[in-house]
């Protein structure tokens, strides 16, 4: 294969695959608390790969569930507590062809989480994963088997993504909680606004999103959604290259809160950071080769390119008023709403990635001083310019209010879509020439007249003669068009 690039180039495509996992386990119980006492009234989930890579021939993903549940006491304690619990997955499949210094890219989403109460809290889990195996096109000096061969050659442009750097973080802020005796919950996500760059140091500029639920002396519950600004100062590894855009990926591990003094509450948000450096990417293919005078014709490979844009976030709000079921009680108060988004579909068609989805929801309500539970379902979509003919996609719900208005709920959500567009295309690449049946002619001066699609490069091969040896007779200069009369001797 003969190739120019410059310091990165577009990989090639080994195979993307599609699956499904199921993870099942047993929830552990905080200290104290007793899984027949606990009456699950919500619970916060996502799924995330940790690891990917290619070994013994087959693609190895691991990653883990992470859910944090939202539980009321039914025996003496006769309150409202919170936990957090994660518990591992890994998939393997075998892929044809692969090599361990192959790349692995992986994404997962969840798709449900369902928990079973009694004795013990179990859980089962269904998770998408869309992989694929790639290596790149490293650059390099011209392959030496098209050396002294004329050349059809293509440019193809792309995104890599390298990362620059990562590493944990804490954020302390403070907030209002009058009339607190006692946290419930705290969970948090963080919207990255910003990030620069200076040497081996990225400043990432975010916003905060905090569900902070509070229990007072009458057992009353009451959630309040906070949005506060946040900065991380992330070292790197090493420096963002010239040309690159750097992007940050900013992760919730944990979120904790206390009560302080003067009816305020004191939040932590364990983060993790990760930077990446999204660099522009360019390779020059010869699709075709022959050598002018010999029976030489290019030896072809067909393989297929990812070719990238750069990723962007969709900001999506999903509003809807969701009425109470007619068996149960008439709300008095809207409590909290939670959500879990999930992506159902994404094409990119005439220049516009479309995506549409659910949200799922969890609702929380009052009435007669009891809290009562239901499920609900709210679908989005949203729109965003694509040049390219697919694009990866992840939905994360960051905030969501709940109100009650009669007797249903307005629920408000702001989703943060992830979008990664790409194609992956089809090419013919020449990697070496190979000897073909000929036959000597005589030569003579030839006048031609290009067709549909030719160029000096085809009518070069066809007649086996250098380019630069076709003369067009109007005196055109560069690509052919149908009818342009050119000569030579052939």
């Amino acid at each position: 294969m003969e190739y120019r690039a410059g310091e990165a180039a577009p990989e090639r495509l080994i195979e993307r695959r599609k699956a499904q996992a199921i993870v099942e386990g047993e929830l552990p119980m905080p200290e104290g608390r007793r899984a027949a006492n606990a009456e699950v009234l919500s619970c916060h989930a996502n799924a995330e790969v940790s690891r990917g890579a290619i070994s013994g021939g087959e693609a190895v993903i691991e990653g883990k569930v992470r859910a944090e549940l939202l539980c009321r006491d039914t025996g003496e304690a006769s309150d409202v507590f919170s936990f957090t619990t994660s518990a591992g997955f890994k998939y393997s499949a075998p892929v044809e062809g692969v090599r361990e210094t192959m790349k692995l890219e992986a994404v997962c989403s969840l798709v449900s989480i369902r928990i079973s109460e009694g004795v013990r809290l179990g859980f089962s889990a269904a998770i998408d994963i869309d992989m694929a195996v790639l290596t790149p096109i490293k650059p390099g000096p011209t392959h030496s088997a098209l050396e002294g061969a004329e050349r059809l050659s293509r440019v193809y442009k792309s995104h890599v993504v390298r990362q620059l750097g990562a590493g944990e973080a804490v954020v302390r802020e403070e907030a209002p909680c009058p009339g607190a005796e006692k946290i419930a919950l705290c969970h948090g996500a963080v919207e990255v606004r910003s990030v620069r760059t200076g040497g081996e140091t990225a400043l990432i500029d975010g916003t905060a999103h905090v569900l902070l639920m509070c229990e007072g002396a009458d057992k009353r519950l009451e959630a309040a959604s906070l949005t506060f600004p946040i900065s991380i100062e992330q070292p790197l590894n090493e420096a963002c290259p010239p040309g690159g855009a750097a992007i940050a990926q900013v992760g919730v591990e944990s979120a904790r809160a206390h009560l302080l003094e003067g009816g305020t509450a004191g939040l932590e948000l364990y983060l993790y950071a990760q930077v990446y450096a999204e660099l522009p990417a360019e390779a020059e293919l010869a699709a075709d080769a022959y050598v002018p005078g010999r029976n030489l014709a290019a030896k072809q490979q067909e393989l297929t390119l990812v070719l990238r844009d750069g990723s962007k976030r969709v900001r999506v709000d999903v509003r809807k008023r969701i009425p109470i079921g007619e068996a149960m009680p008439p709300i008095e108060r809207a409590v909290c709403a939670i959500p879990r988004a999930q992506l159902t579909g994404a094409i990119a068609e005439n220049g516009v990635l479309s995506m549409d989805g659910i949200v799922e929801l969890r609702l929380i309500y009052e009435a007669d001083g009891k809290l009562y539970a239901f499920d609900a379902e709210a679908p989005f979509i949203a729109e965003t310019p694509c040049d390219r003919s697919a694009a990866t996609v992840t939905a994360r719900p960051l905030s969501a209010r709940a109100s009650a208005v009669g007797n249903a709920i307005d629920v408000s959500v702001a989703l943060e879509l992830d979008v990664a567009p790409y194609t992956d295309q089809a090419v013919t690449v020449a990697e070496g020439l190979v000897e073909q049946p000929g036959r000597q002619r005589k030569k003579a001066l030839i006048m031609y007249f290009a067709g549909e699609n030719e160029s000096r490069f085809s009518i070069g091969k066809r007649f086996n003669i250098p380019q630069s040896a076709i003369s067009a007779v109007s005196g055109v200069e560069g690509e052919l068009s149908e009818g342009d009369a050119v000569v030579f001797i052939g």
